[in-house]
Order: structure tokens, then sequence, then C-alpha cells
């Protein structure tokens, strides 16, 4: 019973709200080990034989970018913060764009366009589903007559 107080859960709090925070908490995994892979190309743990400095600099780029931006936007997820949301659409979205917008650059990556594209909208649908804090109680509840 402790635990459910040390993070604001309460009886008539509806599921709209944990489930949203528990897939955020899913997401912000992928990204913090998304983002340490990133830190082990950059520190050389991987990336392949030649490490970092051979890469193509459109790569070096977007490996430091990715292993900053990642780490930050895990731990803003994993804590359901408003800044951690943002951090997480706009490197989302960066993802998307330099492989849609630029794949003689970057080569094409469906499956992490897709990802990105399936995430945002059950993102959309978690967000639609628990409501705002103001609103959450009022949309969960049957009107009395």
């Amino acid at each position: 019973m402790k635990a459910r107080r040390a993070f604001r859960f309460s009886e008539e709090r509806p599921l709209g709200p944990v489930a949203m925070l528990w897939a955020m908490r899913l997401l912000a995994l992928v990204y913090l080990y998304d983002g340490l892979s990133h830190w082990a190309i950059i520190l050389g743990a991987g990336g392949g034989p030649d490490g970092f400095e051979s890469m193509a600099i459109q790569w070096q780029v977007v490996t430091v970018y990715f292993a900053i931006l990642m780490v930050i936007a895990g731990v803003g997820l994993w804590f359901a913060s408003g800044w951690g949301v943002a951090t997480w659409l706009f490197v989302a979205v960066t993802e998307m764009v330099m492989y849609i917008g630029f794949p003689d650059l970057f080569g094409e990556d469906w499956w992490t366009v897709g990802f990105n594209a399936a995430c945002i909208i059950v993102y959309i649908g978690f967000a639609r589903w628990a409501g705002s804090p103001e609103n959450t109680i009022a949309r969960y509840t049957v009107p009395q007559d």
C-alpha cells in the first residue's frame, strides 16, 4: 500500500494515467538502451571494426546527437515529465525525417520510421484516454440522473 501512495496512485483514479505511465516507462527503457548503444559506438565498444572515427561525417553527427538526446528523452519519459515527452517527440521526428527525407545520406530504415510513428500514435491514444488532470475524473464518471 505504501508503494501506491509513493506514486500517488489512488483507488478512484482511472486506469488511463497508470497505463500511460507504464507505457512511457517501457518506451524510456528502449530509448535509454538505444542512447547507451550510441555512447558505446562513440567510446569504441561498437560500431564496426574501424570505430567511430571511420564513420561518415553525417553518421558521426547523428550518433553524437542521438547519444545525448535519447538518454535525456529516456530519463524524462521514465519520470513522465513534459520535457521528456517533448525531447522524445523531437528525437522521434528527427529520426523519421532523417530516413524519409534524406535516404541518400542515411539510407532507408522503415522499421525505425514505423516504430516511431506507431509510438507517437499510441502516445496520442494514451493521452486521449488518460485526459488532463483537471478533467480525468469528469471524463470517466457516469452522470447521475
